[in-house]
């Protein structure tokens, strides 16, 4: 919404995907969102996913899942290894120009874990690169 605080910033430099939690407690504001200042530190343009895990799927496990896409992507031909809708859901996309940063605010409106999912431009196409969180919503 006009004027929200952003709850944390991530960042993307090429070689790590990190946040840093700005806020004590993580509320969705109206309509469920919740802003984030996402930076670009690279040369090219970087996509920012947003997601929710259900419940029973780990962050830690959703990062090995990232790690090993990243991996797959590095072969020609592989399509990747994302997980299934019954561990998480995807919640939207931004994409942010070389070099600059913006405000994203996905729709965290779910009480619950989430995390925002650097992706790289490989062979034309964004993949996954990193992950930032747990992000956890009250």
């Amino acid at each position: 919404s006009p004027g929200a605080q952003p709850v944390g910033i991530v960042t993307f430099d090429g070689s790590t995907c990190s946040m840093e939690i700005t806020d004590d407690r993580i509320e969705p504001g109206p309509l469920g969102f919740v802003p984030f200042r996402v930076v670009n530190a690279t040369e090219k343009r970087v996509m920012f996913d947003s997601w929710r895990l259900k419940e029973g799927y780990t962050f830690r496990a959703f990062e090995a899942t990232i790690e090993r896409d990243r991996r797959l992507a590095e072969k020609p031909g592989n399509q990747g290894a994302f997980p299934s809708e019954s561990e998480v859901s995807y919640l939207g996309s931004d994409i942010i120009p070389a070099n600059s940063s913006d405000i994203i605010a996905p729709q965290m409106y779910t009480p619950g874990r989430h995390a925002i999912v650097c992706l790289h431009l490989f062979e034309g196409d964004f993949r996954p690169f990193g992950i930032a969180g747990p992000i956890i919503v009250q």
